[in-house]
């Protein structure tokens, strides 16, 4: 469901640009499907299936149906990088624009580094 005045992050996946939106709902569903809570900064290392997920619950929003089967055959290694920085962008945008606490960045969890394997390209 669209969270009125959530920022929103484009992202092209699919063939189609779509909206992510990491407002609380979906920071609440990545927890319930994760275990981990990113607030508190519980990502520890952040694998595939992570990064599916949190692109999942942000564009939940847009299509209610979606899946994580849907997801990872949009991301792949060569727009991996690019994905999570926009996933990132529309948590902390999100945080900043209601003065709260941003979510730990993605790189951060990571040591400063993507997750192994992901190289730093774009799209």
């Amino acid at each position: 469901m669209y969270s009125p005045g959530a920022r929103t992050v484009e992202v092209e996946l699919g063939g189609a640009v779509r909206h992510l939106q990491m407002d609380y709902e979906a920071l609440m569903e990545f927890q319930n499907l994760t275990g981990r809570d990113p607030l508190k900064g519980q990502l520890g290392r952040f694998g595939t299936r992570d990064l599916a997920t949190l692109v999942l619950v942000a564009l939940k929003h847009e299509d209610p149906d979606l899946t994580l089967q849907d997801v990872a055959r949009w991301v792949h290694l060569g727009n991996a990088a690019y994905v999570m920085e926009q996933a990132v962008s529309s948590a902390s945008e999100g945080a900043a624009a209601r003065n709260l606490p941003s979510a730990p960045t993605l790189a951060a969890a990571n040591g400063g580094t993507p997750p192994e394997g992901i190289s730093a390209a774009r799209r």
